[in-house]
């Protein structure tokens, strides 16, 4: 018999044209797969999670937002005004890692105190403040500002994931990672401290809402195994059981629901 093999490494012999092909479909089958996976990672690492370059791009931009949403006042000095500028910005990611034994951001990063300083300045000192005011502007520095906080909440939520303990009636801790995620995310609306909790006299602020809405569905989706997160990560057509998509489909909800009201953050 004739001993060649296909491309599937299989040996030929009689059949040698059934068994090429087959192991041509499957070939073509796994082709075509590769490329749909391909495609997928791209859109996914487009979104997240964000390269050097990109996490700095995002930076700066939350930082433009942060010094925008800090009106100045005649009555406090423009160090007041800077210091509360990084208050509203990186609040959260100051005080939540230290209850974890965690280096707070603003030390981490080395680029972001110049980042921040840079913003403050090109916002409240030239011109840069009222065209990034304009509408197409505003948009885009917004849905980039979203980015950056979303892939901040959503990191700190898997880190306190695995901190806090499970208690006695579920495998994995319910509450405490999604509060954790919400505060990360939301501590600068608490800011000044004078401030406290008036902001929530009239209601509930939207971006609050959704912090604690998306908190909830990336915790129980990522690490929940019994029902409700194997619900999520079966539904149809998302295949939210990848990591990846499961992340880029989270920070695109933060992106969607507020870029819309842009009006009300900036």
């Amino acid at each position: 018999q004739n001993r060649e093999t296909t491309r599937c490494g299989e040996p030929c012999g009689v059949s040698t044209t059934l068994v090429r092909r087959e192991c041509t479909k499957s070939y073509g089958f796994e082709q075509r797969a590769q490329l749909k996976s391909t495609d997928t990672h791209s859109l996914t690492t487009f979104l997240f999670p964000l390269t050097h370059n990109k996490s700095q791009i995002c930076l700066f931009a939350f930082c433009l937002g942060a010094s925008m949403r800090v009106r100045p006042s005649a009555q406090h000095s423009w160090l007041h005004h800077l210091v509360l500028v990084f208050l509203t910005g990186f609040a959260g990611g100051t005080i939540i890692p230290m209850f974890f034994g965690r280096t707070p951001v603003i030390f981490v990063n080395d680029v972001l105190v110049p980042l921040v300083c840079l913003s403050w300045y090109l916002v409240h000192f030239t011109r840069a403040g009222p065209i990034l005011q304009s509408s197409p502007l505003k948009y885009v520095l917004v849905g980039l500002f979203e980015v950056y906080r979303a892939a901040s909440i959503l990191k700190t939520v898997g880190q306190v994931a695995t901190d806090i303990p499970p208690g006695p009636y579920y495998p994995i801790p319910l509450v405490g990672p999604i509060l954790v995620g919400t505060l990360s995310g939301s501590m600068g609306a608490f800011m000044p401290p004078d401030r406290g909790i008036s902001f929530l006299a009239s209601g509930v602020p939207l971006n609050l809402q959704t912090t604690m809405l998306a908190c909830a569905f990336y915790h129980l989706a990522a690490h929940d195994p019994h029902l409700v997160g194997a619900y999520l990560r079966g539904l149809p057509g998302l295949r939210l059981n990848e990591p990846e998509n499961l992340k880029a489909l989270t920070v695109f909800f933060f992106v969607a629901f507020i870029c819309p009201v842009a009006d009300a953050f900036v």
